[in-house]
């Protein structure tokens, strides 16, 4: 993933959706081994390039803060991960409310059963 980070960097550009892509998997990856620090550093990266490329309401953007959600989760930072989710909540909401799609109600759905464990956390 670093050698494909590197070559996308060179030819698209540092702030490219498809250099935030690669950050996002990298994060992936870290985050599954435990090395959380790095798992954060690039889901910020790949979270700032989303925001400044395709909006801050966009899906993806959504999707990777549900993934920051997870990893604050993992370790057990319940507030920080409370505010990722209710804002990728948020944007799901919005989007479905545009678009009046059956696909967001299910993501919806989703989304707000990952909440629940960081509220019953912050009690």
């Amino acid at each position: 993933f670093r050698r494909a980070l590197a070559i996308d960097e060179k030819a698209l550009g540092p702030e490219h959706r498809e250099v935030g892509a690669c950050l996002k998997n990298l994060a992936k990856f870290f985050a599954t081994r435990g090395r959380y620090p790095a798992a954060e550093e690039y889901y910020g990266r790949a979270l700032a390039i989303f925001e400044k490329d395709l909006g801050r309401e966009n899906s993806l953007v959504a999707a990777t803060l549900e993934s920051m959600a997870d990893l604050f989760v993992r370790e057990k930072r319940f507030g920080q991960a409370r505010r990722q989710l209710e804002r990728a909540v948020a944007i799901r909401e919005g989007a479905r409310i545009l678009h009046q799609d059956r696909d967001f109600d299910a993501i919806a759905r989703h989304t707000e059963l990952q909440i629940e464990p960081v509220q019953i956390a912050d009690h």
